[in-house]
């Protein structure tokens, strides 16, 4: 049995390098943490990562999504190696783990 637990960095821009490396994994359980989920159309899209989870784990036919808070926007002093870190997603997500398994 081959199981991945993995951060997707919530604040970065990485959908693709996700879902390729998804894709080449034989997995057969992933637990995943900082997923986003647009709850507005007009989320930017580079940072909503739950469909291009479910679609490079397609073979995972179970999954369970568990929304932990929401957000808008996110302002931290001293954060990310920033003195002051401003994010925004543009309207409001679903940020949660998510738990996928074959059989």
């Amino acid at each position: 049995m081959r199981l991945i637990s993995l951060n997707v960095a919530l604040f970065e821009p990485n959908n693709h390098l996700l879902s390729t490396f998804l894709s080449k994994q034989n997995v057969d359980m992933l637990s995943i943490q900082e997923i986003s989920e647009k709850i507005d159309v007009s989320v930017n899209p580079d940072y909503v990562s739950k469909q291009t989870i479910d679609k490079a784990t397609k073979d995972l036919h179970y999954s369970f999504f568990a929304p932990t808070w929401m957000i808008k926007d996110f302002h931290k002093k001293n954060f990310h190696k920033k003195e002051s870190f401003d994010f925004t997603f543009g309207k409001k997500s679903y940020i949660s783990n998510n738990y996928y398994r074959r059989l």
